[in-house]
């Protein structure tokens, strides 16, 4: 309206209200549940149930939806390939908070924020990285934010960098900025190329057999032990039954190897 956003929503798990807050910090998951509890049946607004019960300030709540709305849109730069449509005569529906972003704005962050996304895909070039952290301790402003105490709890050598994302249900664009700078400070590192294969490969596929020796059925033991003098053995394929002959003069007891 007259070059500005007045109401944004999206239906992205990290993007509902609830799950921002969590994010910052703000609430617990223990609030969450029981504001959504007394949401079921009262049918009020999460924002309006958190102000009556004291969690949040009318202004503090219209500070969060407002950072809310301008991630959301902030996100957007985030998208390698996405399809806009213009409807003029879409309104937000009434129950919407209205928030003030200036679009210019919008857009000069969104272009910084896509040009630091290209060095952090050098960093961390997939979801699939593992990290650990380094011996080094950290200073107290490098894990000052929620989200930084948060990402740093996490790492350890068998979540991934999608797991840890998951985790801090942060929006995908704080949690690798703020694990790419734990990388360039020298308090977090990748796995090495081996060592992240084999620990991806445990992860993602199941242990396959060791290959077998031509001519081997699953059904019959490897290894007999020798059968009395004057008898032999067959196996059939498919492991079919087994019959006793009798050996032919001069020849000796054997093994199935």
């Amino acid at each position: 309206q007259d070059g500005h956003l007045v109401a944004c929503e999206s239906d992205e798990p990290h993007l509902l209200l609830g799950q921002f807050l969590l994010y910052q910090g703000r609430i617990d998951e223990a609030t969450l549940q029981r504001c959504m509890k007394r949401q079921e049946s009262s049918g009020s607004p999460l924002g309006t149930l958190l102000v009556e019960t004291g969690v949040l300030s009318a202004e503090e709540l219209q500070r969060r939806v407002q950072a809310k709305a301008e991630e959301t849109v902030l996100g957007l730069f985030d998208w390698d390939r996405c399809v806009f449509r213009f409807d003029p005569g879409v309104v937000p529906p009434a129950s919407a908070m209205r928030v003030d972003l200036d679009i210019h704005g919008l857009l000069f962050e969104g272009a910084r924020r896509t040009d630091e996304c290209r060095h952090l895909a050098t960093i961390l070039p997939s979801d699939d990285v593992v990290l650990h952290a380094t011996e080094r301790a950290p200073a107290p402003s490098a894990v000052a934010t929620h989200l930084g105490r948060t990402l740093y709890e996490a790492i350890d050598v068998k979540r991934t960098l999608g797991e840890l994302i998951l985790a801090s249900r942060a929006p995908r664009f704080h949690a690798y900025s703020f694990l790419g700078r734990l990388i360039e400070i020298g308090l977090a590192q990748g796995l090495g190329a081996a060592e992240r294969a084999r620990a991806l490969q445990f992860r993602a596929r199941p242990v396959e057999p060791r290959l077998r020796p031509a001519g081997w059925c699953a059904s019959v033991p490897r290894w007999r032990p020798a059968w009395p003098a004057g008898a032999r053995t067959r196996s059939w394929p498919g492991g079919g039954p087994r019959r006793a002959q009798p050996a032919r003069p001069g020849s000796r007891p054997w093994r199935r190897r």
